[in-house]
């Protein structure tokens, strides 16, 4: 329990609590998400992670699926920690996940059941989630 006192004060809340002052900040990179539900093109929603008080490290501007990582210093930021601020429940779905780093060739699949908290988002990788109603 010290432990987590004395990283409280040094170094403050957890990055997601936190707001940054603006977009120039040193740690600044991008994923890109692209949803269907049904098979349909699903929209990820603009200003997720931002409100009129706050701008979150983790947020998009447009409604294209492009994250934006911004923090102070490198951060990892999951899959996880983005749906939880979109508030998407993917409980009512069949998930599946494919991913493509920027280093890979192509998309692949993620294995089925894999905690969307231990996939980390990656500077311009791309991430195909699939969605079906259950």
């Amino acid at each position: 329990a010290l432990a987590i006192i004395i990283n409280m004060v040094l170094v403050g809340p957890p990055p997601l609590e936190q707001c940054i002052p603006g977009e120039e900040v040193p740690f600044n990179i991008r994923a890109y998400l692209n949803v269907t539900l049904d098979g349909q093109p699903f929209t990820v929603p603009a200003n997720i992670g931002i409100t009129s008080e706050c701008i979150t490290p983790l947020h998009t501007h447009e409604d294209d699926g492009t994250i934006h990582m911004q923090f102070f210093k490198p951060t990892r930021f999951t899959l996880g920690n983005f749906i939880k601020l979109w508030d998407l429940d993917l409980n009512q779905y069949d998930v599946k996940i494919f991913i493509k780093n920027i280093t890979e060739d192509d998309f692949y699949e993620v294995e089925a059941g894999v905690d969307i908290n231990t996939i980390f988002l990656g500077k311009d990788m791309k991430i195909r989630m699939e969605l079906t109603s259950r």
